[in-house]
């Protein structure tokens, strides 16, 4: 393209985000389609029609998984700031139809978490097709077994899993009746492994009409940390779940989770598909769980 034909260009419409936090830091991004550092704040171009302030949120959600609802608006750049582009790059990006981009700029803010309540970052992961699984032995002394769960049991395994080491409480907020549904449906699955006459592991499995297996709930007491009896119930899990005609297999964590929860969900075959901020009232405040319990 000649230059005079470049210049004819328009500017491409564009919106940029500065993410800050409470203490002023900054949020910058590796982008995931370079191998090499390729760091940058959210960005984006404008949809037809589209309201900056509205794309600059959607832009926001999509390339970080930072929802609308977890920030504000402080401020906007008044007018448009342009750049031009290489003049051997115009015809390779955008098919040849922008000379550069016109940005205007956000500047949005996380909200202050209210008092009472906590805020968590979750992360959701899917496995698309069965992945090939490293066999690792039945740990000494450990047996698994299908459960077929009463609410005293799945009370206590889900209190000495995850409620005394990572904060769970999601199923401590149903009632009996609640609880005993999920416990009771046909589509859901239920395994622990047993050491020394004492269940020590909650694995449960939900599967959907629509051809997908959540899990549920996956973890271990302290007892059996350590012993290689996560991966040889994710292995179980794995199978299990590919076992039947699905076409996804997903789970979520977060950042109450041990923090080896995620490299260990993406060793075995996970990938990160979407993240978003989740803010609910306190379970230590609340009644759910006693005070000394505290697991961040």
């Amino acid at each position: 393209m000649t230059p005079e034909e470049i210049a004819s260009l328009p500017y491409r419409p564009c919106v940029g985000v500065m993410l800050v936090n409470a203490d002023g830091h900054v949020f910058v991004g590796q982008r995931k389609d370079r191998d090499q550092d390729a760091w940058q704040m959210p960005q984006g171009g404008i949809e037809k029609d589209e309201h900056a302030e509205i794309a600059a949120l959607r832009e926001l959600e999509e390339e970080t998984g930072v929802m609308a609802n977890s920030v504000s608006v402080v401020a906007q750049t008044d007018g448009w700031l342009p750049y031009e582009l290489p003049h051997d790059l115009v015809p390779k990006i955008w098919k040849g139809r922008f000379r550069g981009q016109q940005q205007k700029w956000f500047l949005l803010r996380f909200h202050d978490v209210p008092q009472g309540k906590l805020a968590v970052v979750v992360t959701h992961l899917e496995m698309c097709s069965p992945m090939p699984l490293r066999d690792v032995p039945t740990p000494d002394g450990v047996t698994l077994r299908k459960v077929e769960p009463t609410l005293n049991w799945y009370r206590d395994i889900f209190n000495r899993v995850g409620s005394r080491e990572w904060l769970w409480y999601g199923r401590l907020k149903k009632s009996d009746a609640e609880l005993q549904a999920i416990l009771s449906a046909q589509d859901t699955v239920f395994y622990t492994l047993s050491k020394d006459g004492h269940d020590e592991a909650l694995l449960e499995l939900k599967f959907g009409d629509d051809q997908e297996c959540e899990l549920a709930y996956f973890g271990l007491t302290p007892k059996l940390i350590g012993t290689g009896a996560g991966r040889y119930l994710m292995n179980h899990a794995i199978r299990t779940a590919w076992a039947r005609p699905i076409s996804r297999f997903r789970l979520h964590t977060c950042t109450m989770d041990s923090p080896q929860a995620m490299s260990f969900y993406i060793r075995s075959g996970f990938t990160p598909y979407k993240r978003q901020i989740e803010i609910d009232d306190d379970p230590r405040l609340i009644g759910l769980l006693g005070l000394s319990l505290i697991h961040i």
